[in-house]
């Protein structure tokens, strides 16, 4: 359990496009402005070599499996589309799989307190060039990126990635304990951009990604106490129930979409509509993490539990600190959807689809 005490309270969809045009309404279920909690120090992954892309591709793709699974999911993007998608493939070395785990992505078998290096091979789907920034979370808390110069970044750059390019991310994850562990890679592209454009800013939107990996860390299950799904039927009803979080407002101005100015570490209230539908099997609870991210550091953190009949718009006013130093920064909101919980049920088949939702990006300027 975290250090922190925790407040107890996957896919954009069409309805995630109408609700930001403005076609629902917002139901407010909690009007009073929620306190997160500060995000835990950062672990550190450290960089390795990522030029030599075609090395790192024959390591990734080693199979023939391999090599027909990213065919086919290269196979899904349309070379003409502005706004398509991010293929990827990952290959984490030394791997336990074996047997029924050899060629399958994920769950992902590893030794305990072992250094374990991670291959994400990354392909631009769409026509036009894209910066993509990757940000890495351990049990959905920060970690930072160690470069070979020894500097730290909260995140990594792949720069100007030409249509159809390939690209690599190779790094070593710290020696993790025996037990059950979840690595989250965030994909957002282009992050430095400030175009005000509102169509732009959708498709940016609805461009980002969660991608959650189980690690398996001297197991070949997961422990009896870790949570998951009966039967994929159930999970997938699970993940239908949210589809998606946007801010509503900051501090009172519901105009998101155009930059904000706020004072230095100040506390404001920010609105966050989650937009929700109702399940056909699961009528349960649902664990949420709620990440606050300034220029995609994870900084603050509220967990909230959604109620097993809740609003088909639901708000929540949870209170958000400016940063300390003046400057312009970049800040959203990431949802996580069933944090902690197996994708695998106990004899390896697939039934947990968790959701990793993202808010707009809201250009803030931090006075003094």
């Amino acid at each position: 359990m975290s250090k922190r005490t925790l407040i107890n309270l996957g896919i954009f969809s069409f309805i995630a496009l109408m609700s930001f045009a403005g076609i629902w309404s917002v139901i407010t279920r909690n009007s009073n402005c929620l306190n997160s909690e500060l995000s835990e120090e950062p672990a550190s992954i450290h960089l390795q070599n990522n030029n030599d892309v075609e090395t790192a591709k024959r390591i990734v793709l080693q199979t023939k499996e391999d090599i027909d699974d990213w065919e086919q999911k290269i196979s899904l993007f349309s070379s003409e589309s502005a706004w398509s998608g991010w293929a990827t493939k990952i290959k984490i070395i030394p791997s336990s799989n074996v047997t029924f785990f050899s060629h399958i992505e994920n769950p992902i078998l590893i030794s305990a307190e072992t250094e374990t290096t991670v291959f994400l091979l990354v392909r631009n789907g769409w026509k036009l060039p894209h910066t993509l920034r990757i940000i890495t979370l351990l049990e959905f808390q920060p970690t930072s990126v160690v470069l070979a110069n020894g500097s730290e970044s909260n995140f990594y750059d792949l720069l100007d990635m030409a249509p159809q390019e390939d690209r690599v991310f190779v790094f070593t994850l710290p020696n993790l304990s025996q037990g059950f562990h979840q690595l989250s890679i965030l994909l957002v592209a282009d992050p430095e951009s400030v175009s005000f454009d509102k169509e732009y800013r959708l498709l940016q939107q609805k461009s980002f990604n969660e991608q959650r990996f189980d690690l398996w860390a001297g197991l070949e299950k997961p422990p009896a106490n870790t949570p998951y799904f009966a039967s994929a039927a159930i999970g997938q009803s699970a993940a239908s129930r949210v589809g998606g979080i946007e801010f509503v407002s900051l501090s009172g101005n519901q105009n998101v979409l155009k930059p904000q100015t706020f004072r230095s570490g100040d506390k404001i209230c920010a609105t966050l509509r989650l937009i929700i539908t109702k399940g056909d099997t699961y009528e349960e609870s649902i664990p949420l993490r709620i990440g606050i991210f300034w220029n995609d550091k994870l900084e603050q953190i509220l967990d909230y539990k959604l109620p097993p009949r809740a609003f088909d718009n639901l708000s929540l006013t949870i209170k958000v600190q400016i940063p300390q130093h003046s400057g312009n920064y970049q800040f959203n909101a990431v949802l996580f959807t069933f944090p902690g919980y197996s994708q695998f049920d106990s004899v390896t088949e697939r039934t947990g689809y968790p959701l990793g939702a993202f808010t707009q990006r809201v250009i803030v300027e931090a006075t003094p």
